[in-house]
Formats: structure tokens, sequence, C-alpha cells
């Protein structure tokens, strides 16, 4: 397994609490982006967050107070994070976008410092499944809801699209020409994502979803292979930090191959 395997029982925190793992992975994300010399100015594009302030916690180690666009198109979920935005990032300038990814390219500013995105691709591709669905009633809501089990409605979703190898198909294709183009339209700087598995979707039956999402992932690795930042020098990072002795953690939180870092 990857990272530091110290002989520490995993903290319960993180099987129970939102917070704690999000601490815990905010922390990766301080680490990945001092790999490029961040600093509190910069100017940042955050894609999907969910209810969770994973990418929050990382910015807020470095006392940010850049111009900071945080996009996701459910109204629910920019609702219950601002609070907590509220308070992590007090300096931070703050615009919240509620659209689709692809309906975002004139609400930005070219040239953004950094365009950064923690695991979004399997609920893209969800989303993209839902697309006419009704505010409210998108699988994408459940992230509001800042839990680690998935509603129903996720796993409704999931299973349907997967008997429909022509609309899942789709969908991911979608997903990843949604990501292609915002980062072509807005042209930023440097490009950090992860779309490590996901130990919800694998523990509630939807090991397809993780399959789906990273056969999209490497589709956007393949498209930066050139300006990817070197793998070893990313997997000493991440290396750098406690497994816990924990499969997931140590396989795929802390693989480097489940993390994009770019100069597209």
């Amino acid at each position: 397994m990857f990272g530091i395997d110290t002989q520490e029982e995993i903290p319960r925190a993180y099987l129970e609490d939102h917070a704690a793992w999000d601490d815990y992975i905010g922390h990766l994300w301080y680490s990945l982006l001092r790999f490029y010399e961040f600093s509190p100015s910069r100017s940042v594009i955050e894609i999907g967050p969910g209810a969770s302030a994973k990418i929050g916690r990382a910015l807020a180690r470095v006392d940010y107070e850049g111009r900071l666009y945080v996009i996701d198109s459910s109204q629910k979920v920019i609702d219950a994070l601002k609070p907590r935005y509220a308070e992590l990032l007090p300096k931070a300038r703050i615009e919240w976008i509620c659209r689709p990814l692809h309906a975002c390219h004139d609400a930005i500013p070219q040239g953004a410092d950094f365009m950064l995105s923690n695991h979004i691709i399997d609920d893209m591709i969800l989303s993209g499944a839902q697309a006419d669905a009704p505010e409210g009633e998108r699988v994408q809501d459940w992230a509001a809801a800042y839990t680690h089990v998935p509603a129903e409605k996720v796993r409704e979703c999931w299973t349907l699209l997967a008997k429909d190898p022509a609309r899942l198909a789709a969908a991911k294709r979608a997903a990843g020409d949604g990501i292609l183009g915002a980062i072509a339209a807005l042209a930023p700087r440097h490009v950090v994502f992860s779309q490590y598995p996901s130990s919800t979707l694998y523990d509630n039956g939807m090991a397809g979803l993780n399959e789906s999402a990273l056969a999209v992932f490497e589709r956007l690795r393949a498209a930066f292979k050139t300006t990817l930042a070197d793998n070893a020098a990313v997997q000493a990072i991440l290396n750098a930090n406690k497994n816990y002795g924990n499969e997931h953690i140590g396989e795929h939180v802390l693989n480097a191959k489940y993390w994009m870092l770019c100069r597209p």
C-alpha cells in the first residue's frame, strides 16, 4: 500500500464524521497544491464540491484570500456549503455559480491560476443521466445531505443507467466533454483533479460507477499526458501521509494514478 503504516488504527471519526474525513483529504490537497507553490492570493475555480469542504479546508491552511469561483449545479448544495466556506475562508472573495459546468464558460474570466475538483466525475455521470430532472429531484442533491450513505435515488439512477449501455456511454462522454470543454474555454494555468475509487460506492453495490468514472478520468489524463506532473513526485507527496493500514486509503486515496496535476 502507499503511504505510511504507523500501525495506528484508523480514527473512528474518519468513518463516522464527514468533517474529519474532509480534513484528512484537505491536508492531501494542501500538500499537492504546494507542489505548484500555491499562494493565498491565487485565483481558483472549484468544480462540484458537493456539501463537503475538502478543497475549502486545503485553502484554509494557507489563509486563502484570493478570488474563488465555486461551481455546483445544485442550489441545495450551494446553500449547504456557503456557511462552511464563510467560516473556513473569511478573507476569500467567493462567487457562487449554480449552473452545469458546460454553462459556466461566460460566468468566469479566463486564465484563473487553478482549476480544482475532488472526485466529481461519478456525480457528473449520474447528473448527465438526469439532465431533465427538476431541482430537488436530482441525484446530486444527495450531496447536500452531507452523509456517507447514498440516497436510494442515487442507487436507482445508477441501476437504470447501468442497464442501458448506450445511455451510460453517452453520460460518460458528456462528463469528459464537459470537463475538457471547461478547461479549454476557461484556460486555467494549473489543473488538479482527483478521482480515487469511492469506498461508499463499493459498499453500496455501485462498483460499476467507480469503473465508469475512472474510465473518464483516464481520458482526461491522456488528454494532458504531455503536461502531467511527474508521477513519482506526486507519489512522494502522497506517501508522506498515514494510511492507517486501511486498504481504501493505501491503495486508492494515496495512489498517484488517481490524481491529475497538469498545466494544460
